[in-house]
């Protein structure tokens, strides 16, 4: 004779439904994090939107961290024409934009000061990172996001132009080229090859 549990039935039908639960959980997490990685990559891998973002605007004194780990306040670049770059050791377009920057910084950078702003990274990684691409202007860092959010940056690159009196002439979400980043000086900041070779 066969001795049988009449709640074998339901100990295996709860533990078949606790693992398809499980299973739907773990399938729910991969498609966020799979939205998340995308998402995350289109902010990055920005198209390049010249927004309004903060032109016209007065460049934002907030405070930032120089490589020594010090404090540095923004409000200190005001005084003469800027190139604010926002990028980052991990950010694809990044790595695509900065060699250009520092081509046009090697051509024009006695006419205007180039400023790399970095929320992520170390201070090694960052220099080490730069130099890799050919990067002699100086870094600073957001890790606050202080600036970032006071100038409204939602992807990485961004760049922001300012005259010498601090006021935003150019604000631009996603890679730009050398002859992008040219065009851009030369019509907001009259700043061109031609005036550094008269100069």
């Amino acid at each position: 004779m066969t001795v049988t549990d009449p709640t074998a039935g339901d100990s295996i039908r709860r533990r078949r439904t606790r693992g398809r639960n499980v299973a739907f959980g773990l399938a729910a997490i991969a498609v966020l994090v799979g939205v998340m990685v995308v998402w995350s990559a289109a902010r990055d891998d920005a198209t390049g939107q010249a927004g309004n973002g903060a032109v016209g605007d007065a460049f934002p004194d907030v405070e930032l961290t120089d490589p020594a780990g010090g404090p540095y306040r923004s409000g200190g670049l005001v005084g003469t024409p800027l190139v604010v770059n926002f990028w980052y050791s991990t950010c694809p377009p990044c790595r695509r934009e900065l060699p250009d920057f520092a081509a046009v910084h090697d051509q024009l950078g006695d006419q205007v000061r180039f400023v790399g702003i970095n929320p992520l990274d170390t201070a090694e990684q960052a220099q080490r990172f730069a130099a890799r691409y050919g990067v002699t202007y100086d870094t600073l860092f957001d890790r606050d996001g202080n600036l970032s959010e006071a100038l409204a940056v939602t992807g990485f690159p961004t760049t922001v132009l300012a005259d010498a009196t601090g006021t935003i002439v150019y604000q631009h979400t996603g890679a730009l080229t050398a002859d992008q980043l040219r065009e851009a000086l030369a019509d907001t900041l009259d700043i061109t090859a031609n005036h550094a070779a008269k100069g």
